[in-house]
């Protein structure tokens, strides 16, 4: 889709055939430093060891377009083996049209985008990227986050939380599991209706399992956060098992689970008619009546499964985590926060119908998604296949000058003094 202005403007136009302009002198360029750098490898060759076979034509395509470049092809009477000695050379991988950097924009763009538009928004308008193409290229790959690191503090905040998705040939929907880990909450600014804080030091987590979320929790915890015997870890989140028994998987000796305030309150609101107040929790006679009116409503209710379930959970909750709900009332106390923090970082992408991520691609697709939501750099492993040959001197590719004539008439004046300075090597 182009968006067109009703009115005319000339710098409009200027600036844009500038710009295609300078797509098409950057690919001729190209093209013509890559067939002068063959030229000098071919002359500065080992005769008796690479003997010219032919001239083949190789495309590439990057984020300004296609290039087609012709390049010498070599046999190795050393090796007994053929080889493009300019591949080799320029780390061009093999079996390849999508060039490096266009791959790299492309995965960084899929932490927002579908398949398709991460492709459309990387590469220049004449070529046309398959998603099955992008598919490829994520599964290929390895990531290596760089997350960032940390001042020891007292207390670390980490909560917890999951999210299902439709997943390609999957017919239900599967979990993902997310948290984040922080060490206070920050108030940035605040006016008579508003109040807007910002989690401190704060890093997001999405995988796909349990045990591989535990797995970078540890290892956030000891190498990033600088973990210590004092330190104590608050576990928040809703009422699952995987959650409130967080202690067996967490490696930290002072951790406690405390339940979230939300959950809580949305069950007994329904359930009881009020929400729980400070002296409600603080007092232990009105907790067990409670409990107790809980326990007869349970007893009572005999239809409705998914009710009675409701009723069990919040008397254990109740029954078991009273005084780790008296840090609601706490003024350091942040809450938890993780369904917001999945619905501004997570369902953007992954929300998006109909699904075209199997379940080999949600991994790295969380991790793309992890490094978007944190800002931190991620190595990426290619795993290209690419021709090395030590024996090729290290000619660079900017030394070697020619003259170049380009015809300069039909463009603008600052295009003519570029083209000329070129023209002049």
């Amino acid at each position: 889709m182009n968006i067109l202005s009703q009115q005319e403007n000339k710098f409009t136009n200027f600036l844009n055939q500038s710009i295609n302009q300078g797509k098409i002198i950057t690919r001729l360029c190209l093209i013509k430093a890559l067939e002068n750098k063959d030229r000098e490898i071919a002359a500065n060759r080992d005769i008796n060891r690479f003997s010219i076979i032919r001239i083949s034509q190789r495309t590439i395509i990057t984020s300004i377009g296609k290039i087609t470049f012709k390049r010498r092809y070599y046999y190795d009477n050393y090796n007994d083996s053929y080889i493009y000695l300019l591949d080799a050379f320029m780390s061009i991988p093999k079996y390849k049209r999508l060039s490096n950097e266009l791959e790299l924009k492309i995965l960084n763009n899929l932490a927002l985008l579908s398949y398709s538009k991460a492709a459309k928004h990387a590469c220049d308008e004449s070529y046309i990227v398959s998603p099955t193409t992008v598919a490829n290229v994520l599964n290929r790959v390895d990531f290596s986050p760089k997350y960032k690191e940390f001042d020891k503090c007292n207390k670390i905040f980490i909560q917890i939380d999951e999210k299902y998705i439709n997943l390609y040939n999957c017919r239900n929907k599967k979990p993902f599991f997310t948290a984040t880990i922080f060490t206070s909450k920050l108030k940035l600014y605040a006016t008579e209706n508003y109040q807007r804080y910002e989690l401190a030091n704060r890093t997001i987590l999405l995988s796909p399992s349990k045990d591989e979320l535990y797995k970078k929790i540890n290892s956030l915890l000891i190498n990033n956060y600088k973990l210590s015997k004092d330190t104590e870890v608050i576990v928040s989140g809703d009422f699952a098992r995987y959650i409130r028994n967080s202690k067996e998987n967490i490696l930290a000796e002072n951790i406690i689970y405390i339940p979230d305030f939300f959950h809580v309150q949305q069950y007994a609101k329904k359930l009881l008619g009020e929400k729980l107040s400070y002296d409600i929790i603080n007092s232990l006679e009105s907790v067990n009546n409670i409990i107790n009116q809980l326990r007869m409503m349970h007893k009572a209710e005999k239809e409705d499964k998914y009710k009675r379930t409701k009723i069990y959970t919040l008397k254990s909750i109740l029954l078991n985590y009273q005084n780790e709900m008296k840090y609601w009332f706490n003024d350091d106390y942040p809450g938890c926060s993780q369904e917001a923090i999945n619905s501004h970082y997570a369902s953007p992408r992954l929300a998006k119908l109909p699904m075209s991520i199997s379940k080999e691609s949600l991994k790295k697709m969380l991790i793309l998604m992890e490094a978007d939501a944190n800002k931190i750099d991620l190595v990426v492993d290619l795993k290209n296949k690419e021709s090395t040959i030590s024996e090729i001197k290290d000619f660079s590719i900017l030394d070697y000058k020619e003259k170049h004539y380009i015809d300069v008439t039909s463009y603008n004046h600052a295009f003519r003094e570029v083209l000329t300075n070129i023209m002049r090597g």
